[in-house]
């Protein structure tokens, strides 16, 4: 049958899993291996983010807009003369409709700005080996030698 677990049992799963993470944060150069580089430009990563999201808010304030908008003029009948009220409201959502209209553009403009700024600056960081150089001399002549 089994038996219920002890106090010493659980204290020694404690102390394991206390000493594995002691081991675990007293080599930082794992923890590091294992998160990888960063990203090549963190700056642009932000700006490109920034943009981005001003975009996707332009672009939902803008179908808001454009969508309400949609309706107001259909209510207008083209066989009696239309009232002040109706002639109001259909100005009103056309001039939502414009504004909607803006507002998606400008939002897709920001969008489309921003994604490319959002990918390159995501990119991981490459660790390049440091350039290499070299100098001969030689009775006839020198040269001199460099890669990257």
């Amino acid at each position: 049958m089994n038996q219920p677990p002890t106090r010493s049992r659980f204290l020694r799963a404690a102390l394991c899993v206390a000493a594995v993470a002691a081991i675990h944060l007293a080599t930082p150069g794992a923890a590091q291996a294992e998160e990888g580089g960063g990203m090549e430009s963190p700056g642009l990563f932000a700006l490109g983010f920034i943009f981005t999201s001003i975009g996707g808010a332009g672009l939902g304030v803008g179908g808001y807009f454009f969508n309400e908008g949609s309706g107001a003029c259909d209510g207008i009948s083209r066989d009696s003369l239309p009232t002040t009220a109706q002639v109001d409201a259909c100005r009103t959502g056309v001039i939502q409709q414009v504004g909607g209209g803006v507002g998606l553009a400008t939002g897709g403009i920001f969008v489309l700005a921003g994604l490319p700024l959002l990918i390159v600056g995501a990119q991981p960081e490459d660790d390049h080996p440091a350039p290499q150089y070299g100098f001969r001399a030689q009775p006839n002549g020198a040269s001199f030698e460099m890669t990257f």
